[in-house]
């Protein structure tokens, strides 16, 4: 499939492409919507690629395509989609779309309000507190595919939980 000339970031993209492409004929001929546990990693996976290449684009001063940065943009909604649906099956799914979203320029979550359809009603935060304490024991991992094993702990849902929590009550005092 590759020759030994071609580079690793070249392999990378075209994997990634690959992935995504998975990703979207998956939703285009089943849809999100089905109780499917399994598909909660891959969401995870692509939700937290996107995202970070949205980060990247704008802190940095390297700069990506228009078109790039759309379909990064694309993918987050996409995976925002099919965590949002999942959520409404697992907790596990919500938790990790809660922690997602708050990672959001507020343009991508105008955007996934408005394509994916999920607000945060006012009576929705009671609610989602109590998940985020329920979840807060969680071993899941996410975003580490890139991480060495020093920061693997760190993002586990429970520890991201947990500082997400201490530091909405930081706020509040």
């Amino acid at each position: 499939m590759f020759s030994t000339a071609d580079s690793t970031g070249n392999i990378e993209a075209t994997l990634q492409a690959a992935f995504e492409t998975l990703i979207r004929l998956h939703y285009l001929r089943h849809g999100f919507e089905r109780c499917n546990s399994f598909s909660t990693q891959f969401l995870n996976i692509l939700a937290f690629k996107a995202l970070k290449t949205l980060q990247i684009a704008r802190t940095t001063s390297d700069r990506i395509s228009n078109a790039d940065f759309d379909d990064a943009r694309s993918t987050l909604i996409l995976a925002s989609k099919g965590l949002y649906d999942q959520g409404k099956n697992w907790y596990l799914c919500h938790a990790i779309l809660n922690i997602i979203r708050d990672a959001m320029a507020p343009d991508e979550l105008a955007l996934v309000e408005r394509f994916v359809g999920m607000t945060l009603k006012d009576g929705d935060e009671a609610a989602a507190q109590s998940r985020s304490e329920f979840m807060s024991t969680a071993e899941y991992p996410l975003d580490i595919a890139k991480l060495d094993d020093s920061e693997v702990d760190a993002r586990r849902l429970g520890n991201v939980l947990k500082q997400k929590n201490a530091s909405r009550q930081q706020a509040k005092n």
